[in-house]
């Protein structure tokens, strides 16, 4: 097993610690399989016969680690380790039951019920294997270890869907039932706890596909109700889907406009996405837009927002959610055409409210909000005949550090509109759109999105004699807006017109 905690001398430093307290201990669950599958792992799983939280407390000290008290009824414990920039997890647990076999029937699959002993050195440690866990993942098959797997912690229900997508396994038949059944009880778990698994499920790299699961087998309802307001609800053309499969689709071609950054950066070798007819014409224009910024675009994917948890995977939050406002918006014109004004606001509220249930972060909440608020703006400028530099800098300001997180946004939300000739022109006229603001953010940012300004506040009370309040923030908004579109380009000038428009004012 040449995983990282034993090529860095970790486990055997655990080994000691074992060795020292005269304590039985053993490697289980995912780093097993994990091991198997010959998968990196950032994880390690230990099941100790006692004193587990001790025993972790000790490994952080002895390992320069972080302890983190997991649970101390059920006796678990974390020891959080760094290297550069990547965090590794050893957990520690008592174990359950009268020994190792009753501790392996209570852990949820098959393949997470496997277990090696922690002292077993040999290249080839002996397995214990009492559910067919190795038959399993050779078959590609997760399977429930009980049929209580679920009752017992209902959060096993998502867990399910995120290892059938990491692990590219199928649930078995059985276990499936088994879900369907206990769906609703998805509303038991932690919110922290279902929102880890939930990021994990858009963390890969088909989440629409599990998402649809999670709605066949009825858990995506209980966890998210707010999206049942879109079913059925029907939108104008360009438009194909109702507003519930539309917000899947997204998600699914946020993956592909994602894929195709990371290949064009350099981190994917090939794209891998099957793509119809229509998305292949689409791609030469999509790369147009993306491909002189890949790299910059990579890492901002990449960047964590809170923890470990990304941009890419918020804005496929954001993409799932992003037109929940739909749900309350809807009228139809004197022509028979079906509106949704105000759907961005309503769209933001309704995400927010979802995202605190789910205990994301103040920051996670306002990215989400900002993008959903923003997702009409560039469909609204590409629809411009000319797109100005005072344009373009109105869009960065007012999505205030979300523009280039709304611009992604906009390529999956209109590229996945594809089945109508109007749909395809909307679609390279996004992507030109896209690459036009991307060029300037990234290429003119001083000069467009933020210029040093010529005035300031200060220089507004003792110049102009204006009092503080409002007025003094639209003026300064006012004047950095000529400044963008070279109509002012001194102190003097900024000067002159901001005593124009107070009193213009006035």
């Amino acid at each position: 097993m040449g995983s990282w905690f034993e090529t860095q001398g970790i486990l055997d430093r655990v080994r000691e610690l074992l060795a020292e307290h005269s304590c039985e201990g053993y490697l289980v669950g995912g780093y097993v399989r994990d091991q198997l599958l010959g998968r990196g792992t950032h994880d390690v799983d230990l099941a100790v016969r006692r004193e587990a939280i001790g025993l972790a407390r000790e490994a952080a000290n002895r390992l320069g680690g972080a302890f983190v008290l997991l649970d101390e009824e059920r006796e678990t414990a974390r020891v959080v380790l760094r290297d550069a920039n990547e965090r590794y997890y050893l957990d520690f647990a008592g174990l359950r039951g009268d020994g190792l076999a009753a501790d392996l029937a209570r852990r949820d699959f098959t393949v997470n019920a496997m277990a090696v002993d922690a002292q077993d050195r040999s290249p080839d440690p002996e397995l214990m294997d009492p559910f067919g866990g190795r038959r399993d993942l050779e078959r590609g098959l997760l399977r429930a270890v009980s049929d209580v797997v679920f009752l017992d912690d209902p959060l096993r229900l998502l867990r399910a869907v995120r290892l059938a997508a990491e692990l590219q396994m199928t649930v078995e038949s059985h276990t499936e039932q088994l879900m369907y059944r206990a769906a609703g009880l998805i509303t038991h778990s932690s919110p922290e706890r279902a929102r880890d698994e939930l990021c994990r499920i858009l963390g890969t790299s088909g989440s629409e596909s599990s998402l649809r699961y999670l709605d066949q087998v009825g858990i995506l309802s209980p966890l998210i109700p707010e999206l049942d307001h879109l079913r059925g609800v029907e939108q104008p053309p360009p438009h194909h889907e109702d507003a519930f499969n539309h917000s899947l689709a997204t998600v699914g071609m946020l993956d592909r406009v994602f894929e195709v950054v990371r290949f064009m950066s350099g981190r994917e070798s090939q794209l891998q996405t099957e793509r119809s007819a229509p998305e292949d014409d689409m791609l030469e224009y999509l790369g147009a837009a993306l491909d002189p910024f890949s790299g910059r675009l990579s890492a901002h994917l990449e960047e964590k927002v809170v923890d470990e948890r990304s941009r890419l995977m918020l804005l496929k939050l954001a993409g799932l959610l992003h037109d929940s406002g739909k749900g309350t918006t809807g009228k139809v014109d004197g022509e028979g055409r079906i509106r949704f004004f105000g759907h961005a606001v309503e769209g933001a509220a309704v995400a927010a409210r979802v995202l605190r249930r789910l205990h994301f972060g103040s920051r996670e909440v306002r990215l989400v909000q900002m993008v959903i608020r923003h997702h009409m703006r560039p469909l609204h400028l590409a629809q411009q005949e000319r797109i100005t530099r005072r344009a373009i800098h109105r869009f960065f300001r007012d999505t205030g550090g979300a523009g280039v997180d709304v611009l992604l946004h906009s390529l999956g939300d209109n590229l996945v509109i594809r089945q109508r000739g109007d749909a395809v022109v909307q679609g390279r006229e996004v992507c030109d759109t896209v690459g036009l603001l991307l060029c300037a953010y990234y290429e003119e940012y001083a000069e467009v999105i933020q210029p040093p300004p010529l005035i300031s506040g200060r220089d507004l009370i003792s110049h102009c004699g204006v009092k503080p309040g409002p007025a003094i923030g639209r003026v300064l908004r006012e004047v950095q807006e000529a400044q963008v579109a070279g109509e002012v380009r001194t102190r003097e000038e900024a000067l002159r017109l901001a005593g124009t428009l107070l009193a213009e004012g006035e």
